[in-house]
C-alpha cells in the first residue's frame, strides 16, 4: 500500500485508534499476537452476538459495561495491552468501530512486514499456467511480498476479481455489463 493512502486512511477515527495501538507496542511478536487477539474477539462476537450487543449498548452505564467486559475478558487469553485497549473501547462506547480498527491495524502490521494478502476470484478454476501468469502480473503492480489465494465465485460469470484489504481490481463480466448499462443510461 502506498504510504500516502495509508496516512489518509489512518486519519479516520478507527485509523487513529489502530495507529495508537500499533505505536504503543514496539515488539513485532506482540504486534502479531494482537492480530490473533482481534480474531478471537471476532470469533467471540460471531459465536455470542449478545456479548457484542451488551458491549455496544448505550443503555448500560459505564460501570456495568466495564463489569461486563471484565467478565468476558476473564475467559479470553488476550495480551494485557489488547485487554486494556478493548476496555478503553468499551468504556468510550467505540466497540462498533472494532472491525475497522482491526482492518487498519492489520494494514500497519502488513506494511511493517512489507506483506500483502490478495484474494483472486474467478468464475471457474484457473489452470496452473494462468495462476503463474497472473501472479507475475500482480507482482509488477504490488511491491510487497504477496500471499495470493485463488477462489471460485460463479456469480462473476467470467473474468477475475482481485481483492485486498484496501482495494479491489474488478475485471469481471458482471461489472463490465453494469458499467455498460450505466453508460447507456448516461449515469457514468
Amino acid at each position: 500500500m502506498r504510504k500516502s493512502h495509508l496516512t489518509a486512511v489512518l486519519t479516520s477515527l478507527p485509523g487513529r485508534y489502530a495507529r495508537a495501538l500499533f505505536e504503543a507496542i514496539e515488539e513485532t511478536e506482540v504486534r502479531n499476537t494482537i492480530l490473533n487477539d482481534f480474531e478471537q474477539i471476532e470469533i467471540l462476537f460471531s459465536n455470542y452476538p449478545h456479548a457484542q450487543q451488551i458491549l455496544t449498548s448505550h443503555a448500560i452505564d459505564k460501570k456495568h459495561l466495564d463489569a461486563a467486559w471484565q467478565l468476558i475478558s476473564h475467559k479470553l487469553k488476550l495480551t494485557p495491552k489488547f485487554l486494556n485497549f478493548m476496555r478503553l473501547l468499551v468504556l468510550e462506547r467505540r466497540v462498533d468501530l472494532l472491525n475497522s480498527i482491526y482492518r487498519f491495524y492489520k494494514m500497519l502490521v502488513f506494511q511493517q512486514k512489507n506483506y500483502r494478502k490478495l484474494d483472486v476470484l474467478s468464475a471457474c478454476p484457473l489452470i496452473e499456467k494462468e495462476k503463474i501468469a497472473l501472479k507475475i502480473q500482480l507482482e509488477k503492480i504490488f511491491p510487497e511480498n504477496l500471499d495470493i489465494t485463488f477462489d471460485i465465485d460463479e456469480s462473476i460469470l467470467s473474468g477475475i476479481v482481485v481483492k485486498s484489504d484496501t482495494l479491489m481490481l474488478d475485471a469481471s463480466f458482471v461489472t463490465q455489463i453494469k458499467y455498460l448499462a450505466k453508460t447507456l443510461r448516461g449515469d457514468a
